[in-house]
């Protein structure tokens, strides 16, 4: 044999029958190693639950009152999660929550949800002087189940459904025509699917290499109310970095678009402007429309060395450029773009961003002159706001 214990690095021990126990104590040699064996009565079962331990945790609380707050437990493999993620804005009827449940230990990942969602809405989607007294809320609560399957190692297809109740106010005009007409909670089904793909490698500053793609779609079927409607969303980004084995200056790119079709409550996006076009200001309602489309490119670069494990000081400049309106016919005349500059500061799951950006004229009039502040707060969940 090739390896017969003597020239081996390690010295094995030569197997030798032996009829028992005690004949291989007498005659000097090492006792055969058993495989434990147990019976089925005395194996424990499996508590999906019993290992979870507390992953993080983050919360912000001010005047209004305004509160937001994310709690999520997970096991050691990060196999299973449990969560809670909430947001008030002083009124119930605004208030975001979603308690929710996933299981990714199999070959099929796996969830259910409970859930609260508020969003505003312009009336027949117009660019209205005042948008507050041109509106309408639309709330949603109900239940979510969702599934997700890996093709590989980079791709994934995701589904949902979620039965639900959609309710339709009016804060400044309670009895205004369309607050009349849409009054009640109206059941409704919603469905979904996605697919993404994703080589994204991530460091202590975010992620720096690879490319991600998404595509995704859903449908709303109202049962005795206004027409259902549907929304199409597609996402591509990607990021390189400079120096090999430098994790710290990278280029990141990322282009967005969406679009939605059907009825009167067909949802709107609202793209905050932090993230996305940072030529407005936030809350303008001209980050408000049924279709959308975005480019950004940002150069990263480091602005002192990591000061600990977790903290670090990251500067970015970049500019951005897209389109957020009501009807097709102004997708090119509402453009917009703009250069921006800042830096992010991290401290343990926390990352600040400040940015000042500053519009330039493409062709379809700037929305603002001058120089355009955006505070962001990160955690490891997405945007704290």
């Amino acid at each position: 044999a090739l390896v017969d214990g003597q020239s081996a690095l390690v010295r094995l021990p030569r197997a030798q029958p032996v009829s028992s126990p005690v004949e291989a104590r007498a005659a000097g040699q090492p006792e055969p190693w058993r495989v434990p064996q147990a019976s089925l009565g005395e194996v424990q079962r499996y508590r999906p639950l019993s290992t979870l331990g507390l992953e993080a945790a983050t919360a912000l609380i001010s005047g209004g009152p305004l509160i937001l707050a994310d709690l999520v437990f997970a096991d050691m493999f990060r196999s299973e999660l449990i969560g809670l993620s909430v947001y008030i804005l002083g009124d119930f009827d605004l208030t975001e929550a979603e308690l929710f449940y996933f299981d990714r230990s199999g070959r099929f990942g796996r969830g259910v949800s409970l859930f609260v969602d508020s969003g505003q809405q312009l009336l027949e989607g117009q660019l209205l002087v005042d948008p507050l007294l041109d509106s309408y809320f639309v709330q949603r609560f109900g239940a979510r189940g969702f599934i997700e399957y890996p093709f590989g190692r980079f791709t994934r297809i995701e589904a949902f459904v979620a039965p639900q109740g959609i309710r339709v106010f009016d804060f400044t005009f309670p009895e205004s025509p369309f607050a009349q007409a849409n009054r009640g909670v109206f059941p409704a089904l919603e469905v979904g699917a996605r697919f993404a793909l994703d080589t994204t490698r991530v460091a202590l500053v975010g992620p720096y290499a690879g490319y991600a793609a998404s595509l995704g779609t859903t449908g709303t079927y109202l049962f005795g109310g206004p027409d259902p409607f549907a929304t199409v969303t597609g996402e591509l980004r990607g990021s390189q970095p400079l120096l090999r084995g430098y994790e710290r200056l990278f280029l990141h790119e990322r282009v967005i678009a969406g679009a939605n079709l059907g009825g009167d409550l067909a949802e709107q996006y609202y793209l905050p402007a932090a993230y996305n076009l940072r030529a407005f200001r936030e809350g303008s309602s001209r980050l408000l429309g049924s279709g959308y489309y975005v480019g950004q490119l940002e150069l990263h670069f480091p602005l002192a060395p990591v000061l600990a494990e977790t903290i670090y000081l990251q500067g970015l400049v970049g500019v951005d450029a897209g389109s957020i309106f009501f009807d097709w016919r102004d997708a090119l005349d509402q453009r917009v773009a703009n250069t921006v500059l800042g830096g992010s500061f991290g401290f343990g799951p926390l990352i600040l961003r400040l940015q000042w950006a500053r519009p330039f004229s493409i062709g379809a009039g700037v929305p603002v002159r001058g120089w355009i502040f955006h505070l962001a707060i990160l955690t490891p969940f997405g945007a704290l706001f």
